[in-house]
This record gives structure tokens, sequence and C-alpha cells, in this order.
């Protein structure tokens, strides 16, 4: 809601009439009279300087409002790529023990049968395996712990995300709540529109956003004829040195290294030429 500002005497303090069309406001309690025009200065003077305040803190609270929106997008995407980890753990993981039983229990058999018929090439057969067995169980064991800590690390992660996504989007949300993003229009919201905003109002040059937003779009318009102009005069820059280096090319019946400078001098203007 926009701020209503009293006309006043400044003798007596009593209410002014600025709506008449008379050069002159006079008080009509005390008598005192006021040039129009220096009293409707002032009051756009004040306006503007209200207004400037209101677009700095809107500006800050657009930038809080980003990053807080920005922080509440970086978690979530957190969360989701943490939820799309495995954390299941592999099939095999679950059969290591039993694994382990039954490659005992076999390497026992074959002892025993080694042991009863007395043959040392057997034995040394089985002390094999049964070192061959140890190594891929120990392998096993320890890739099945690892596997574990990482499952549990992803878990662990995920859970602490969740509860800052929760937390940020609730603080987003309250925040959101008391910020008027409508405040300035949409067309106007970038951090260079807005403090140019500021600049006019500052400078008293606007008192009040509508008139703001067309000394911008009139700013934008220049701006961008003028770059028009730049490239045109770039264009002609390029097309006077195309006709200097024809005019000052010495033609004959010879193909040597001026043919081709000019050439490719040629080519690449005829190519930036058609791109524009």
């Amino acid at each position: 809601m926009a701020e209503l500002f009293k006309y006043v005497c400044k003798s007596c303090g009593a209410n002014l009439d600025p709506t008449s069309d008379e050069k002159v406001i006079k008080c009509s309690f005390c008598g005192s009279v006021y040039d129009r025009t220096a009293v409707l200065d002032e009051h756009r003077r004040r306006e503007a300087e209200a207004l400037t305040k209101k677009v700095k803190k809107y500006k800050a609270d657009l930038v809080a409002y980003n990053g807080l929106k920005a922080d509440t997008l970086r978690l979530a995407d957190e969360v989701t790529r943490l939820s799309d980890t495995p954390t299941q753990m592999p099939l095999w993981t679950m059969l290591t023990i039993p694994a382990q039983l039954a490659g005992c229990a076999l390497l026992l058999v074959m002892m025993y049968a080694a042991y009863k018929a007395d043959s040392k090439p057997m034995m040394f057969l089985v002390g094999l395996l049964f070192a061959v067995l140890m190594v891929a169980l120990t392998v096993a064991d320890v890739k099945k712990k690892r596997l574990q800590r990482e499952t549990e690390d992803v878990k662990g992660q995920l859970r602490s995300r969740l509860d800052e996504l929760n937390t940020a989007r609730a603080v987003f949300e309250d925040f959101e709540r008391g910020f008027d993003i409508d405040f300035i229009a949409s067309p106007y919201r970038e951090y260079a529109a807005i403090d140019y905003l500021i600049g006019l109002l500052g400078t008293y040059q606007a008192s009040k956003l509508g008139e703001a937003y067309r000394l911008f779009d009139l700013h934008e318009h220049f701006t961008k004829m003028e770059k028009m102009q730049n490239e045109q005069v770039e264009v002609q820059k390029q097309q006077l040195e195309v006709m200097q280096q024809l005019a000052d090319y010495d033609f004959d019946d010879t193909y040597d290294d001026d043919d081709f400078t000019l050439h490719e001098t040629l080519k690449a203007f005829r190519e930036s030429h058609n791109s524009e």
C-alpha cells in the first residue's frame, strides 16, 4: 500500500490543498502563501525517497529469496541423487557365511579321506584348496564390509539431507509468505534493472514505479539502438577495408601470396556478413 503524504503548512501545521490550479497555495488557517510548484516538488521528492528505501529493501529480500530457493533446489537434487543410489546389499553377501561353512565341511571331508588313504599328493592338494578358500573368503568378507559401510554412509547422508531439506523448505516457505515478490513487475526483477530503478528514484528522476519502469524501458531501447549502430559501423569499416584492399590490389596473371590473402579476406567477410 502506498504511503500517504500530507501537504502541511510550515507555519501552523494545517493541511494545504494543492489541487487548485493557482500558482500559489494559501493556508486557510494562518494565511501563509507557498509556491504551488515548490510544494509539489517537495512532495515528489519525499515520495521518491520513501520508494527508494522500499526498492532497496526489496532487492535485499530478493537476494535472500533467491538464495533460499537455490539452497532448497540444491538439497532436493541431492536427496533425489541419494535416493537413486542403490542401498540394497547384493545377494552374494548373504551367502558368504553358508559358503564358509560348506567349504570348511568339504575340506574336512577331503582331509579325512586323504588321511585314510595316506596320500601325500592328496593331502597337499587339500591344503592348497584350503589356502585358496581362506583367501577367497577373506577377500569376500572385506568387500562385504566395505559395501556395508558405503550403504550405511549413503543412508546416513540421505537422512541428513532430508532433515536439511525439510528445514530449508520450511524457512523458504516462511520467508515467501512475508515477501511480496510482485511489488516489482517481473520484467524488472533482474538485479541490474533494480539498481537502475533505484538510481532513478534516488536522483528524483521518478517518484513512482510506473515512471521508473518507463524510463528504464527507454534506457534499454536506446542501449539496443546504440549497440545496433555500433555493429553497423563495424560492418561498414570491414566493407571499407575490403574495398581499400581491392583498390590497392595489383591485378596480374600470376597467383601468388597476395592473391591468396585477398581471397581469404573476401571469403571471411562474406561469411561474417551472411551470418548477420
